[in-house]
C-alpha cells in the first residue's frame, strides 16, 4: 500500500512538472531577456562566397539591405522582400563580416508575416495571418531567438483576433 501511494505522489509530481514546464514554454519572451550590444562600427558589404553565392542574384536587394536595413541582434541588418501576394521573404546580414542568413519564416506558409526586433536584443518576434478568409481575424506568432549562427523556434501560439500592425 505504501508503495502505491508513493508511485501516486511519483506520478502526480512528474505530471505537474510537465504542465508547468509546458506553460513556461508557451509564454512569449521578452527582448530583455536576450541582450546584444549594439554595434555602431562600419557595415560591411554582402559577401557571396561559398554557400552564400545563390545570394549574388539579389545583390542590389541585399547592398542596400546591408546599408539601410533596420539593426537586429547588435550587428545584424534586417531585409525583407515580397514574393507574391501576402508573401515576404526575410534575411538578416551581418555587419561586421558580410554573412548572409535566412529567417526561417516567410513565403506563403506565413501569409502577412510580421517581424518585431530591437536593436539590442537577439529576440524576434513573428507574427502571421492564418485564416483562410481575409474577412475572419486568425493570428499566429512565435519567437525566434538567434544565437549567431541559427535561430530556435519557440512553440506557434495562435492568438485572438487580427495581427498586431508593425512599422
Amino acid at each position: 500500500m505504501r508503495r502505491l501511494h508513493l508511485l501516486i505522489i511519483a506520478a502526480t509530481a512528474s505530471a505537474l512538472s510537465a504542465h508547468a514546464q509546458a506553460r513556461h514554454a508557451a509564454a512569449p519572451l521578452r527582448f530583455e531577456q536576450f541582450p546584444a550590444t549594439p554595434y555602431t562600427g562600419p557595415r560591411h558589404a554582402p559577401d557571396y562566397s561559398g554557400k552564400a553565392r545563390h545570394y549574388r542574384a539579389f545583390r542590389t536587394f541585399f547592398r542596400e539591405g546591408f546599408t539601410k536595413g533596420r539593426l537586429f541582434a547588435g550587428h545584424y541588418a534586417v531585409m525583407g522582400t515580397g514574393c507574391g501576394t501576402n508573401c515576404s521573404s526575410w534575411n538578416i546580414g551581418d555587419l561586421t563580416n558580410g554573412h548572409i542568413f535566412d529567417v526561417p519564416l516567410g513565403g506563403e506558409g506565413n501569409a502577412n508575416l510580421q517581424l518585431d526586433f530591437r536593436p539590442d536584443s537577439r529576440l524576434m518576434k513573428a507574427y502571421w495571418d492564418t485564416a483562410p478568409d481575409p474577412t475572419l481575424a486568425s493570428c499566429d506568432s512565435a519567437d525566434l531567438v538567434w544565437n549567431g549562427a541559427t535561430f530556435s523556434q519557440s512553440v506557434t501560439r495562435e492568438r485572438p483576433g487580427a495581427c498586431p500592425r508593425l512599422p
